[in-house]
């Protein structure tokens, strides 16, 4: 027993040293990865505030802060702990009210930011009947490739040099009054007041294209640095007379609105080409198994 207690307190210190260490590293990765998302995200805050990009700089190195001095304070603690090594009470101060200048000028920077998407205004773009002579509209997506800076390119969000890439669009399908076809575009923004979010979203572009019976929406939004990024968004809504058909392509489906639908067995999201007939109380799947 007496020799199982000497050999613990040789091993032990060693044991708690090391679990001391791989803490130390552990925190330090920690902090590298956020700064390497900082560094990463930083392009994006050039759409945010373009000009203005001192506070979302400031914002963005505050928070770094925020969360940094904590992990510092924990790997001293792990140092006086393990290593017998301590700060001096002028330096523990001065960090403690640096944290606490990062506190104040993070939260005011999120403020100045804050009403810059203050307010929110919606334009009907478009209300028009659709030239279709068929009784079936089809509707797919369609998008362009981009070159992007650092590899952010996925599904929904993508950023270039000059553009900010955003899938913030919404189809909805709904029953016609009528016997036409019909196209309404709603286009809404945010803004520092309710004017400049209507002029915001104006001045959305979205280039939708017919070509037959067929009918192609832009899968992405772009926003430049000039335009401003104020949460920018399209509501797309789809009027289908009764007794007429729409054929839906895959890739509408993460662009999911408000679906007027009785058939209560088939997911309209699901659908991968599959034709569905407007009925009286909402759509209906003709050929889903």
């Amino acid at each position: 027993m007496l020799t199982i207690v000497l050999v613990l307190r040789k091993v032990l210190p060693a044991v708690i040293k090391t679990i001391g260490i791989v803490i130390i590293v552990g925190l330090a990765v920690s902090w590298f990865a956020l700064l390497a998302a900082m560094f990463y995200g930083s392009p994006f805050l050039d759409f945010v505030l373009p000009g203005r990009a001192f506070f979302s700089y400031l914002g963005a190195f505050n928070l770094f802060m925020i969360i940094g001095i904590p992990l510092f304070s924990i790997v001293l603690g792990i140092l006086r702990m393990f290593f017998q090594t301590r700060l001096s009470k002028g330096w523990r101060t001065a960090l403690g009210i640096f944290w606490g200048i990062n506190i104040a000028g993070f939260f005011l920077s999120a403020a100045l930011v804050g009403k810059e998407f203050e307010f929110d205004g919606a334009v009907t773009k478009v209300n028009t009947p659709l030239d279709i002579t068929s009784d079936t509209l089809e509707v797919s997506m369609f998008s362009k490739d981009y070159d992007t800076l650092f590899g952010i390119d996925d599904d929904h969000v993508k950023l270039t040099e000059n553009e900010f890439v955003f899938d913030n669009i919404a189809v909805s399908i709904k029953r016609a009054e009528g016997s036409e076809f019909e196209f309404i575009q709603v286009n809404e923004a945010r803004g520092i007041s309710t004017q400049l979010a209507q002029e915001l979203a104006e001045n959305i572009e979205f280039d939708y294209r017919i070509e037959g019976s067929h009918l192609f929406l832009p899968a992405f939004l772009e926003v430049t640095k000039a335009e401003k990024f104020r949460v920018q968004e399209v509501n797309v809504t789809l009027l289908i007379p009764e007794g007429k058909f729409i054929r839906i392509h895959r890739d509408v489906a993460r662009h999911q609105g408000e679906i007027q639908k009785k058939d209560t067995e088939n997911s309209v999201w699901a659908s991968d080409g599959n034709v569905w007939v407007m009925e009286d109380e909402g759509l209906v799947c003709v050929d889903c198994d």
